[in-house]
Order: C-alpha cells, then structure tokens, then sequence
C-alpha cells in the first residue's frame, strides 16, 4: 500500500470527527479556521477513494508549494548575485589630471623597463645561436 493510501486509510477516523466540527459550512475548530483547507463539512471526503485522492491532491500540493517556494529563493539569490556582479563591472570614477599623468609616467617606466629586458633576451638569444654554429 501507498504512503498516500495509508494517510487516507488512516484519515478516516480524523475524518469522521471532523466533520463534528464543521458548523454551518465553515470550519468550528480553531486551528483550522482561516486556513486554504478550511472546507464546508459536505467536501470533506467520506470513502475510502475519496480519502485517497484528497491525500494524493495534498501531498502534490504541499510539494508544488515546497518548490515555489525553493524557484523564489533561487530567483531571489540570482538577482543579488547579478547585482553584484554589476556593481564589480562599474567603471571607476574618472581620474583628474594628476592622477592621469601619474599613471603615465609609471606606464612609460614599465615599458621602457620591459623594452630593456626584450633587448637582453634578443642578445641572449643571438649569442646562443652564434655559440652554437661554431
């Protein structure tokens, strides 16, 4: 037998007493009142069949709402995570005049610097080749 068949199996007496409780098609007891399965005592399934499909239709919607539930937090975490990524891609606020020449100079140094390092490799490069023709 089902999981779902033995809750419905097992709602028949949860079933019987609760339909005691139902006054005037709205729910009487207090812990259910105001709720989405608050029912009029004459929908309450009375066999066995009934039970069942009431139990499965319960147990789809319990999971349907589990995971609306788990694609809003998804949709949530994606949106902060795109709005991070956003503000990491912003472009840093215009530079005055001497930071720029600055940042020039220090260009100009790293160049020259790696301008230099290529001609002692070429050097390297040329008296390795001459090494080894002779």
């Amino acid at each position: 037998m089902s999981r779902t068949m033995q809750l419905a199996v097992g709602a028949t007496k949860v079933s019987a007493s609760s339909r005691d409780d139902y006054s005037g098609g709205v729910s009487a007891n207090p812990q259910r009142r105001g709720t989405w399965f608050s029912a009029p005592g004459t929908a309450a399934p009375r066999t066995k069949v009934e039970q069942y499909w009431a139990a499965r239709a319960l147990v789809a919607e319990t999971f349907l709402s589990a995971r609306d539930r788990h694609q809003d937090e998804l949709a949530e975490m994606r949106r902060k995570e795109e709005q991070k990524h956003e503000v990491s891609l912003r472009l840093p606020t215009p530079l005055s005049m001497n930071d720029a020449d600055q940042y020039k100079r220090e260009i100009g140094i790293i160049l020259h610097a790696n301008d230099q390092r290529q001609k002692r490799l070429e050097r390297l490069m040329v008296s390795s080749n001459h090494s080894d023709d002779c």
